[in-house]
């Protein structure tokens, strides 16, 4: 009995040992095979990842020349525009000019315009006094005037004295005069009868050419071209002002004011010749000019307290 025993516990661990051996074989040829598996993808990897990096060179290079073909291109198409614009602006219709811009030439050569200030400065100094040696003087608006008109042209020699009150700063009066005749809406303001007015050239500091349109009676429109020139002293300053026709044929007023302190008191002169117009006659040239000044005054004094020149463009 008990060699029938032992001999069963012999085959019992026979077996035990023969399936554990067989168990063991399995795992170790399934570690295996997975081992395998597992280099296996590691090589796939390693390849794919050298064939994902030589595919980058091309590409690269591909998007450069993509990059620069489109550089390439919007310049191109940048010049391409640029003859566009040119061949439709040589076959556009031409547009009209502003009349300022048909201007004679001559008012933007510099030399010209002085030499018309000279010309007229010596003009006026000339032919005034002796026009108006034997007038009368009258009061016209609190301005004394004194005219004649001789030949077609007026003569005015015309004097107002603002009185010890008015304000003596030269300099300031001088800078909101000339504001004036460099701003549209202040001209306008000061001159009722001017229905449009341009500055087309500033020669210097002290010198301008501007164009204006004057409203005449029944209702005719003049275009005249002015040269206005000022210079500043130390107890004042003058300044001239020439109305020329449109072809500068003639010049149709020539004025020039004075503004300067004189025994304490300010006093404004002007001295003019004028031309009369067919259009006005020639007895209301004279209050026609007055008018203006003491509007200009009435216009300017509330700013500068009388402290201003003035100038007559008829």
């Amino acid at each position: 009995m008990t060699i029938l025993t032992n001999e069963a516990l012999e085959r019992r661990r026979a077996r035990k040992r023969k399936n554990t051996q067989a168990w063991r074989l399995k795992e170790h040829q399934l570690m295996e095979s997975l081992r395998q598996q597992v280099e296996a993808l590691e090589r796939q990897l390693r390849k794919d990842a050298e064939v994902r990096t030589t595919d980058l060179v091309p590409r690269s290079s591909e998007l450069e020349a993509l990059r620069q073909q489109e550089t390439m291109l919007t310049q191109q198409n940048a010049k391409l525009r640029e003859a566009l614009a040119r061949r439709q602006a040589l076959f556009a219709l031409p547009t009209q000019l502003p009349p300022f811009r048909l201007a004679d030439p001559r008012l933007y050569d510099n030399v010209f315009l002085l030499h018309q200030v000279e010309a007229t400065l010596q003009c006026l100094s000339e032919t005034v006094p002796p026009a108006l040696a034997h007038a009368h003087p009258e009061m016209l608006r609190g301005w004394s005037t004194k005219h004649a008109c001789n030949g077609g042209l007026v003569y005015v020699d015309a004097t107002c004295s603002l009185g010890p009150d008015a304000s003596t700063d030269m300099q300031s009066a001088c800078d909101a005069h000339w504001e004036v005749f460099n701003d549209k809406e202040l001209y306008s303001q000061m001159n009722a009868h001017a229905l449009d007015y341009k500055v087309i050239h500033r020669a210097h500091d002290d010198m301008l050419v501007a164009c204006s349109t004057i409203l005449f009676p029944d209702n005719v429109l003049v275009t005249r071209y002015m040269i206005l020139y000022k210079i500043r002293f130390r107890d004042g300053f003058h300044s001239c002002c020439m109305s020329f026709a449109p072809d500068l044929s003639e010049i149709t007023t020539c004025t020039l004011m004075k503004y300067a302190i004189v025994h304490g008191s300010v006093v404004a002169q002007a001295l003019s010749r004028s031309s009369v117009p067919r259009h006005l006659d020639s007895t209301i040239l004279v209050p026609r000019m007055i008018e203006q000044l003491s509007k200009w005054l009435d216009q300017i004094s509330p700013r500068v307290d009388h402290n201003t020149e003035f100038t007559v463009a008829l």
